[in-house]
């Protein structure tokens, strides 16, 4: 990830400017108060469990509720 600019530092409208569609994205994303805790909460979470079906469903809950692809 790169350094966290404010949005209306010049830099980081430049940075957005050169991403494409899923980096912008995520870069929107990453502003987002409640996406950045819920991630944390969920990656917190993930690293404690072992069932790996779990794992993958409870990721592709949180990624659904955001709008994200688990497709790669």
């Amino acid at each position: 990830m790169v350094e966290h600019l404010e949005w209306h530092d010049p830099r980081f409208r430049e940075h957005l400017r050169l991403l494409n569609g899923p980096g912008l994205a995520q870069e929107l994303l990453r502003h987002i108060p409640a996406y950045v805790t819920e991630y944390r909460h969920l990656r917190q979470y993930l690293d404690t469990l072992t069932d790996l079906r779990v794992r993958y469903e409870l990721a592709g809950g949180f990624a659904h509720q955001w709008g994200l692809s688990c497709s790669g």
